[in-house]
């Protein structure tokens, strides 16, 4: 049924849709609306949203999600010549996914279009062909232009505080945990989750304490 195609991700739906339950004479019939079916797939999986399926509520999907699924979008639009504005693409990808990411976003640009990304991923930024650099600082002490041009030029950058992190110079510090006089604390645990993309995942969030 279509609720019960709706229901499968999309990785299952590619594998479907490669054999659907059709005789020859539909299939002849539908080649045309199942290729674009698989193709808008094909699209959903190259930007990471295998396990979304059909049926999941619009409310529910990160901002993150949204960004991805207009990316897939874009890449079954085929447009040339065109400016696309993304913020942070990577947030909810895992950082194996990130070069997966790259590859599309470089799809684009090599079908005439230009990219501007605001991102703090390391992976795309070593991949842009020009870096516009922010800073120094955050917030009000920050606000100028401290560098712009070629990514290998960004290394050289002495006021830059990201040429730094990225050259090892400078790390990122984790901040020390506040813990009670006793170094402990309660917490409230959520054991096994299993929905939309998480499978079988294990929280613990302390209580009386920031998270």
């Amino acid at each position: 049924t279509i609720a019960d195609v709706c229901a499968m991700p999309v990785s299952e739906l590619r594998e479907y849709f490669e054999a659907p339950p059709l005789t020859p004479d539909q299939r002849a019939r539908a080649s045309d609306v199942l290729k674009q079916v698989r193709e808008r797939l094909d699209f959903l999986h190259k930007v990471g949203l295998e396990y979304l399926t059909l049926d999941r509520e619009t409310r529910t999907l990160s901002g993150g999600e949204h960004q991805r699924i207009n990316l897939a979008n874009q890449l079954g639009a085929h447009l040339t010549g065109t400016l696309y504005i993304l913020d942070e693409p990577t947030i909810g990808l895992h950082p194996r996914d990130n070069a997966r990411l790259v590859s599309i976003l470089k799809d684009l640009v090599d079908r005439g279009n230009t990219l501007l990304v605001v991102e703090h991923d390391r992976d795309v930024i070593d991949e842009a062909d020009y870096v516009v650099d922010l800073g120094p600082g955050a917030g009000e002490r920050g606000g100028e232009v401290v560098f712009s041009g070629p990514r290998e030029e960004l290394d050289l950058c002495e006021r830059s505080a990201t040429a730094k992190f990225l050259s090892g110079e400078r790390e990122i510090s984790p901040r020390k945990i506040k813990r009670g006089d006793n170094g402990s604390c309660s917490y409230l645990s959520l054991l096994g989750a299993q929905a939309n993309n998480l499978k079988k995942v294990d929280l613990h969030v302390p209580l009386g304490r920031l998270v």
